[in-house]
């Protein structure tokens, strides 16, 4: 079972988790122990590494994940942060970090981990981390991003101007519909998923964008794309026209050849190769076929 969510509902799982008696700090600390796990298979005790922190629980996450670094032995990591955290979960890890701390890139570094801001982020990047990133980009090195590349939003993928390219990404939990609309793949190479033990109680709040189980094939007539397609015009709005444009085009061109599509009954309409796996809405076919390798995963 996979699930596609988006931003709102990835907040959702994490109240509900809380709720259920798993506090923000254990989360947090969960984020940043399985960063870490991953992230020590591809780098050396002498590497020279960067973590910039945000202010936010993205940041916090940075802020372990620089704990666990240091305390492994690996003595060359810095920490720039983009100004005091504002979570007091945050706070906390920052405060139990006892590495060094940088204010601005001034040597090398082989490895970048991007924890600015993670999957609440929209609009456009502040103006001081706009200038770190492009400088960032520029550079060589292995990078990283934790949850979201910084700079794309996590429910419709649309980025302003810039975000932080990262060869893996490593989101937390569950992936986002961001993920397969609009610029966002250009951001980063590879995903792989983070578990830090959201409750299960939490995934059954939870609308289930695909679920392998409950899929059913159906024939998609010309009846079933206008109907689709008003639909959709309602429920993935935020998407934006460009996103919703692919959508009812892609639709279309399904109807017309009499393909199939599966179809999660009861729930949103979503399609994929027919074959495979159901997709999030509202992207052209290249990004179409990497949500497809992605979720085939």
């Amino acid at each position: 079972m996979q699930y596609v969510i988006t931003s709102r509902q990835s907040r959702q799982a994490e109240q509900e988790t809380i709720h259920n008696g798993t506090s923000a700090l254990t989360l947090m600390e969960n984020a940043g122990v399985e960063a870490y796990n991953r992230i020590r298979r591809d780098i050396r005790k002498k590497d020279r590494i960067l973590i910039l922190c945000g202010t936010g629980g993205n940041g916090g996450d940075g802020y372990v994940l620089a704990r666990y670094l240091y305390d492994a032995g690996y003595r060359k990591v810095d920490v720039l942060a983009l100004g005091q955290p504002v979570h007091p979960e945050a706070k906390a890890n920052s405060e139990l970090y006892k590495g060094n701390r940088v204010d601005k890139i001034g040597k090398r570094y082989d490895v970048f981990i991007d924890c600015l801001f993670g999957t609440g982020f929209t609009g456009s990047l502040p103006e001081k981390a706009r200038k770190l990133i492009q400088t960032i980009n520029s550079l060589p090195g292995k990078k990283y991003s934790i949850d979201m590349p910084s700079g794309v939003d996590a429910t419709t993928g649309l980025v302003h101007g810039i975000a932080f390219k990262c060869h893996l990404l490593l989101v937390v939990q569950y992936l986002k519909t961001g993920l397969f609309l609009n610029d966002a793949s250009k951001y980063f190479d590879t995903v792989k998923l983070l578990d830090i033990s959201i409750d299960i109680k939490a995934k059954d709040v939870l609308p289930r964008y695909f679920e392998r189980e409950e899929l059913k094939s159906v024939p998609l007539s010309q009846k079933d794309y206008e109907i689709l397609a008003k639909e959709s015009l309602i429920r993935f709005q935020g998407v934006g026209e460009r996103g919703y444009e692919y959508f009812t085009q892609y639709l279309e061109t399904m109807a017309k050849a009499q393909k199939k599509i599966l179809v999660v009954p009861g729930r949103e309409s979503w399609l994929s190769d027919g074959a495979k796996v159901v997709i999030v809405p509202g992207a052209d076919e290249k990004t179409i076929r990497k949500g497809i390798t992605l979720l085939s995963k």
